[in-house]
């Protein structure tokens, strides 16, 4: 008579063994996704300015804007780069079997990226118009579209959000998100790098993603302003987070990170001057100055548009 505890091993082995092949069979890995390069061409973040009513009564306000930037084209380092070799260049070795060829992680991959992989193509111009619904004395509804071209390619942007406003005789401010669209084009290059358990090589895939799309981000702003009855000095602070590129799933290993979208992040402060010209009607002026947060190695910290717009309340 066999031995109880020999059956009972043989059962767990058994069972062992049908897990780990399972297991194998199903391939489990971690999987990350590395944006190695990217070019984008399309209008930047922009936050609507808005500014208390110059009349007591409710109603609406129809803002024509336009904004004037100062370069044609924005260039820096962008984070998530896969480690390097010494020379700068990801490394990988080839491997060619009956399957086909794979791509392996070299071990040389041990240094920090340091060159530049980012490239924004700007408008030279971009306008619009604003639209600012007062739901009661506290509460507005915000909407608004623009349009720009980069390369002869009409690119366009909207807004839609909830303002709130607030503030005495001296001063008055005003705190407003809200959700934004636009036209991204964009030209990625991504690297998507498998794990394997019972592997110590990390495989490798290449992908490139060319498109353009109507991609979404939002904002938050902070607006302070003077009172004044002709001229009104403002200055806005906004924060604001811009998709840029995206990769499809494609040969999904069944990781989480299938699918992959990357977004920028931007710091905007706008100073300017509203001049009042009749009692519906004034001017305002500003000039922006952006940075986005998320770029190294650019030419300037700041990208600076003079913003003039026109506000008429009905």
């Amino acid at each position: 008579m066999e031995n109880p505890r020999y059956q009972n091993f043989l059962r767990i082995q058994r069972a062992s063994t049908v897990v780990l092949a399972l297991v194998l069979g199903t391939g489990c890995a971690t999987v990350s996704t590395n944006l190695q390069s990217v070019s984008v061409s399309g209008p930047l973040h922009q936050p609507g300015v808005h500014l208390q009513r110059t009349t007591d009564s409710l109603g609406l306000r129809v803002s024509p804007w336009l904004a004037i930037y100062g370069q044609s084209q924005r260039e820096g380092r962008i984070s998530g780069h896969t480690p390097v070799n010494a020379a700068g260049v990801y490394q990988v070795d080839t491997v060619t079997s009956a399957n086909g060829t794979q791509y392996y992680e070299n071990a040389s991959n041990i240094y920090t990226y340091s060159g530049k992989n980012f490239t924004w193509q700007i408008p030279k111009i971009s306008g619009g118009v604003g639209f600012d619904i007062d739901l009661t004395r506290s509460f507005s509804a915000i909407f608004g579209m623009g349009v720009s071209s980069v390369n002869n390619e009409a690119n366009w942007s909207a807004l839609a959000g909830i303002g709130f406003n607030f503030g005495n005789e001296r001063f008055a401010g005003r705190l407003e998100g809200a959700f934004t669209w636009e036209t991204i084009g964009s030209s990625a290059q991504f690297v998507r790098r498998i794990d394997y358990f019972y592997s110590n090589r990390t495989e490798v895939q290449f992908f490139t993603e060319n498109n353009r799309r109507m991609r979404s981000g939002n904002y938050g702003a902070l607006t302070l302003q003077s009172t004044g009855k002709t001229l009104t000095f403002y200055t806005q602070f906004a924060f604001g987070s811009q998709n840029i590129a995206s990769l499809a799933p494609q040969n999904n290993t069944g990781s989480s990170d299938a699918d992959f979208v990357r977004s920028m992040k931007f710091v905007t402060v706008t100073p300017g001057i509203a001049f009042t010209i009749a009692d519906n009607t004034r001017i305002v002026t500003g000039i922006r100055f952006l940075s986005n947060t998320e770029i190294d190695e650019t030419d300037s910290p700041f990208l600076v548009a003079p913003l003039v717009q026109l506000e008429m309340s009905f």
